[in-house]
């Protein structure tokens, strides 16, 4: 999951509460809570719109972010707007081979500028480096059910999986037995802790789950969804 922050509007503390109480009075803080609910439920940050700020405004604009939401696994730096994109599509950053000659020069097609490498700090492509050293990339599996599903049970199974595992996303019908006699199922989507469920039409007496994340291991949410519906998932 990634976000897309207007970085001068960040420096320039537009993004607090109290600033946007007062430039919008009937909001309640609307804008600056949906900024904190965004940075807390990303996993990259991308600071975009830098071209004409200091490093300085760049140190407190990252400061400010790992200040608001500590566990973002990456903070990028969009000079002219442009990142690569293997780091937005996650396509294994680490297959590629990296000659470093400065800490803000790169060989292999990269200029250093879109994996950050701020002054003083060691993130950006080092990070990712290091990240994806042992890193297959993003895996998928996909979890059936032919049993009726109880909806609460159903939604407690994900909630309990995304703690256990690094779940990003998650999308899939459940067969509810109350909805059946309507062809009716249970759409359920997530994107980490953020659960949404909404009845859909589809006629089937099947429930099919797919997963996206780091490093996931299937049979643990196998059994974390069998041990929690009281059903099996395969």
């Amino acid at each position: 999951t990634l976000a897309v922050v207007d970085t001068p509007l960040l420096v320039a503390n537009r993004f607090d509460r109290e600033n946007t109480a007062e430039a919008f009075p009937s909001s309640i803080n609307s804008s600056a809570v949906l900024f904190e609910h965004q940075l807390q439920n990303a996993d990259v940050v991308i600071l975009n719109k830098i071209d004409n700020l200091e490093e300085n405004a760049l140190l407190k604009a990252e400061t400010e972010i790992r200040r608001r939401a500590p566990g973002i696994r990456f903070i990028e730096l969009a000079y002219h707007a442009q990142l690569d994109i293997r780091l937005a599509m996650g396509l294994k950053l680490h297959q590629a081979t990296y000659t470093t000659h400065s800490k803000h020069t790169l060989i292999n097609g990269l200029d250093g500028h879109s994996h950050s490498g701020i002054s003083a700090h060691v993130h950006g492509l080092q990070t990712h480096q290091h990240f994806h050293a042992h890193d297959p990339g993003w895996l998928s599996f996909v979890l059936r059910s032919s049993e009726p599903q109880d909806a609460n049970a159903l939604t407690l199974a994900l909630e309990k999986a995304v703690d256990a595992q690094p779940i990003l996303r998650s999308k899939g019908f459940a067969h509810i037995r109350s909805l059946a006699q309507n062809r009716q199922q249970l759409l359920l989507q997530s994107v980490r802790k953020r659960i949404s469920s909404t009845v859909e039409s589809r006629d089937s007496i099947n429930s099919e789950i797919v997963f996206i994340g780091y490093h996931l291991d299937r049979a643990l949410v196998a059994q974390l969804f069998n041990d929690i519906t009281g059903t099996q998932w395969y």
